[in-house]
């Protein structure tokens, strides 16, 4: 084998070219494939982790999506009965001095 450490595949292609063609296999073979092994393992694990981190993520996104649904909905209904009071109380006071002025001009107070 040519080297001890990782192949690359400029390693490989360079023995190729130089006619090392069973070295070249070997650390085609040997070697690389370790390191691709590892390699992928690593990436394996760092997708597994993404997955979780991902998963954990999304819990927390529909959570705080419920939360605020929850919110809006209560504020809609807030504002609806804050509405409708406030209607109420306008009503109240225009029908008073409705009255008061159809009194007064039935008593012809001016």
């Amino acid at each position: 084998m040519a080297r001890a450490q990782s192949a690359s595949p400029n390693d490989v292609r360079a023995l190729a070219l130089a006619g090392s063609t069973e070295d070249a296999k070997s650390l085609m073979l040997g070697k690389s494939r370790e390191v691709r092994a590892m390699a992928v393992a690593a990436l394996d694990s760092l997708l597994e982790i993404n997955g979780r981190g991902a998963d954990a993520s999304k819990a927390g996104a529909q959570a705080t999506y419920e939360s605020a649904r929850l919110w809006i909905i209560g504020a809609i209904l807030i504002s609806v009965v804050l509405g409708l009071g406030l209607a109420i109380i306008i009503a109240r006071v225009v029908a008073t001095a409705v009255r008061a002025h159809a009194r007064c001009r039935a008593a012809r107070c001016w």
